[in-house]
């Protein structure tokens, strides 16, 4: 059965674990998106149930000492399925500064700057945190039939107060836009399972909702019996066994923000005005466009839409 460990909401704080955000415009509601009251109070859970006693702990330990303990606590010959989800390495901002103890920023002196230095520290406790996992499995006798997927969630936030110092160089965009810089995530899969394919790559499309699919199928089971879903089973494809399942997806529909893109192949269609680039056309993902066109190259693909 599964079972939540952790925060729900966003903007806590790794040692606290309460919601910040003492004076902002806005604050993250589940049910009605970037809007509500000011509220704050404590953001970590098991299951229902608040948790108080891990006041003064940062969250990236905790939530990997809880992952631990569900892989030795967990019979080894029942499948697992476990998602460990941390906010570090995240962005942080005036009233949410980036944070990390000493014992992950120390040796990073020679970096320079401040936040910086607290960065490569988040980025080393989620190194650790991997390690453990990593560890707690193989104690287990769980390794040699696991399979472990890292990625992220969107790419950096470059212009505003959030000083993260990410780059999504050589993509175009950040977080919040539509553009590759934004959606486009590196991903690694290592598995004992995939030795003959070590050192490999993909270059299919691969979209967030086709993990599901994706994992289910590789535990034996049938996409079908999913029902009606957005993601596709990727797996054969991943083995390079078949070409790829995907060759479009539907980027965002930001009801908010007044703009919306899909991607098709190699070309990709973005509407409205997004502030941080326009122009409600298709264009390659490479090479020089000519904006003075009336119709971009690959503008054509749109009529199947």
């Amino acid at each position: 059965m599964a079972h939540h460990f952790g925060f729900r909401g966003a903007n806590i704080d790794y040692y606290n674990h309460t919601a910040t955000y003492p004076k902002p415009p806005q604050l993250f509601d589940i049910d009605d998106g970037p809007i509500g009251e000011l509220v704050t109070g404590i953001d970590f859970y098991s299951g229902i149930h608040p948790l108080r006693n891990y006041t003064g702990q940062y969250s990236t330990d905790v939530l990997t000492s809880e992952a631990v303990r569900i892989i030795r606590n967990h019979p080894a010959e029942k499948p697992l399925f476990l998602y460990l989800s941390h906010g570090a390495p995240h962005a942080g901002d005036l009233d949410e500064p980036l944070q990390a103890p000493d014992k992950y920023t120390s040796g990073f002196e020679d970096v320079g700057d401040e936040k910086r230095i607290m960065y490569a520290g988040m980025v080393k406790g989620l190194d650790v945190s991997v390690g453990e996992v990593f560890h707690a499995l193989e104690q287990k006798g769980m390794l040699d039939n696991s399979v472990i997927a890292f990625t992220s969630d969107n790419g950096p936030d470059l212009d505003r107060m959030i000083s993260n110092y990410g780059s999504a160089w050589p993509l175009r965009g950040q977080k919040e836009t539509p553009w590759e810089g934004g959606v486009r995530c590196p991903a690694v899969i290592w598995s004992p399972l995939l030795n003959a394919f070590n050192g490999t790559s993909y270059d299919g499309l691969f979209h967030v909702t086709d993990w599901l699919p994706t994992f289910y199928c590789l535990a034996g089971g049938n996409a079908s019996d999913l029902g009606q879903i957005d993601g596709v089973n990727n797996w054969n494809a991943l083995l390079n066994e078949e070409p790829p399942q995907r060759t479009e997806f539907l980027v965002n529909i930001d009801q908010t923000g007044d703009y919306a893109a899909i991607r098709d192949g190699n070309f990709k269609l973005v509407s409205g005005d997004i502030g941080r680039g326009k122009y409600g056309v298709w264009y390659p993902l490479s090479g020089n466009i000519n904006w003075n066109s009336t119709k971009p190259r690959g503008a054509c693909e749109s009529s199947n839409l």
